[in-house]
Formats: structure tokens, sequence, C-alpha cells
């Protein structure tokens, strides 16, 4: 198979601005907006109080370990390049993603008052560790 001159400058070019725009998408996104979407993608319908989100994003990066926090960039590299649906892909296909999306949802939900059957202006009210503070717990 041959390729011509002209067919390797037209995909080395389109490669160059492909790898130029990624890195540009990707340096001007940050870990704390990238979650505050993931959260309101994950719970559509739910409207939330003006701090509620970025308050649980900022609790929650500063709880996570190092390699959580290395994940979760390269995760938000990749749907840079492919969007939220083929995030969603990656989630549907991807055994260890999906539990790690479930995880941080689960957190949101147990530190705010969605579980209280409340969709509207949902309030966050301080991340709940695991075996820590359990809003629901009732103790003799």
């Amino acid at each position: 198979m041959e390729i011509s001159r002209r067919h390797l400058m037209i995909a080395s070019g389109a490669t160059g601005a492909l790898v130029v725009g990624g890195g540009a998408l990707v340096a001007t996104g940050t870990s704390s907006r990238f979650l505050e979407n993931l959260l309101r993608r994950s719970l559509p319908g739910i409207t939330f109080s003006d701090t509620a989100i970025s308050e649980y994003v900022s609790d929650y990066l500063a709880f996570i370990e190092d390699d959580t926090r290395s994940n979760i960039q390269l995760i938000m590299r990749i749907t840079r390049l492919v969007g939220f649906g083929g995030l969603e892909v990656m989630f549907d296909r991807v055994d260890r993603l999906a539990i790690w999306r479930r995880m941080f949802i689960t957190r949101f939900v147990a530190s705010s008052d969605i579980a209280f059957e409340k969709f509207e202006n949902v309030e966050y009210f301080g991340l709940t560790l695991d075996c820590g503070r359990n809003p629901w717990a009732e103790f003799d």
C-alpha cells in the first residue's frame, strides 16, 4: 500500500491539531469543574443549592488519596476527547470506573438531603466518611 506525500501531510497536520487542541482543552479544565459536571449529569432533574456541589467536590478532593486524584485527572482528559457520551460507555464497560462513580455519587447522597426525598434546592451538610457520621442512624 502506497501513501502519497499529500495524504501523509494531511494526516500529520490533523494529528498535530488534535494533540494541540486536546492539550488546550485539558489545560483549561479542572478536576473540580469535571466532578461538578459529572454529579449534575448523574443526578438529572435535581436542583442544588448554590454551594452544595462545589462544597462537596472541595471536601471530596481534600479527602481522596493522590492515586484517586490522578485517576480523576486521567478520566477528565479522556472525557475531553470522547465527551460525556463516550464516558458513559466507559462506565458501562469498565467495572472499576462504574464502582468509582457509584461511590462518588453515593457519598454525595449520604452527605445531603436527597435521601429525605428532597429533590429541589438540595443542601450538602458535610462529607459523610466510611464508618463516619450517618444521618439515618439512631443510637439508643
